[in-house]
């Protein structure tokens, strides 16, 4: 493992401490306003369900004179405002050298936070027992796929897939016979391959397996897909795309629908 470089520590190690709402103030030279619908959609959602086990202390800056000043939590701030049974709030408090280092912490604590990706939040639901989340994962491993939180495509094997927001958004939107339908497809039709392209295949499927319902032959898709590795498949998207002046998802969706009508008309 290499070495880090050990930087001396900066600012004064903080306290815990419990304020009251009223105790605590706002900045707006720096704080973003929640006035804005989506800040009063999100206060709304915690004043509604305030549960203590997803709560934060609030990261709160004492001042020279006296002052306490919300630097990261004003939504749970605002939230415990509007609520009548929260009299006090865990707050880590700590002093800045002025509101110009309170706003510098403000966006630093702001753009340390990553975001949790669709992967994330599905292995999240998954262990916390979504309905969806599970029959979503049972229907890739029954026609022989696995999802895989694998970033590197590099490291993957054949039969993983990582395009969980599709496959979620065709399960909500389509029903567990065309998620399934399409999963199979996209298996049987690159068997023993890395789907490095699972995403652009699977949108590409999806609407044709819909469109086609009860009609469809899975068996003459299968061989529509096999007819070429997914390199070539998106060398056609491409081709078609800069044809036709469409993005390559549209012509994937296009290419695939026609393809299958051509073989179909044999």
């Amino acid at each position: 493992m290499a070495s880090v470089t050990i930087e001396p520590q900066r600012g004064e190690m903080p306290i815990l401490q419990f304020c009251t709402p009223a105790q605590l103030r706002v900045d707006p030279t720096y704080q973003r306003p929640t006035d804005a619908q989506a800040s009063r959609t999100l206060i709304n959602r915690i004043t509604r369900h305030w549960d203590w086990r997803l709560y934060q202390p609030l990261v709160v800056a004492r001042r020279a004179d006296g002052g306490l000043y919300v630097v990261d939590g004003q939504h749970r701030l605002e939230a415990a405002r509007q609520r009548s049974d929260i009299p006090q709030l865990p707050c880590v408090v700590t002093s800045y050298d002025g509101a110009q280092d309170e706003a510098a912490a403000f966006v630093s604590l702001n753009q340390q936070r990553k975001p949790l990706s669709k992967m994330n939040l599905f292995r999240a639901a998954i262990a916390a027992g979504d309905a969806d989340a599970i029959a979503i994962e049972a229907l890739v491993e029954l026609v022989g796929l696995r999802i895989t939180g694998a970033a590197d495509v590099r490291t993957w094997k054949p039969g993983w897939i990582n395009n969980v927001a599709a496959i979620q958004q065709c399960y909500r939107q389509h029903g567990e016979a065309v998620t399934r339908v399409s999963l199979e497809a996209l298996a049987k039709g690159f068997p023993l391959a890395v789907l490095r392209n699972c995403n652009t295949m699977f949108g590409a499927i999806v609407p044709l397996v819909a469109q086609q319902g009860a009609a469809l032959s899975a068996f003459l898709l299968h061989e529509i897909l096999r007819d070429a590795d997914q390199e070539t498949w998106m060398s056609r998207f491409r081709d078609l795309a800069t044809a036709r002046s469409i993005s390559v998802t549209f012509a994937a969706k296009q290419l695939l629908g026609e393809s299958y009508a051509e073989a179909a008309a044999e």
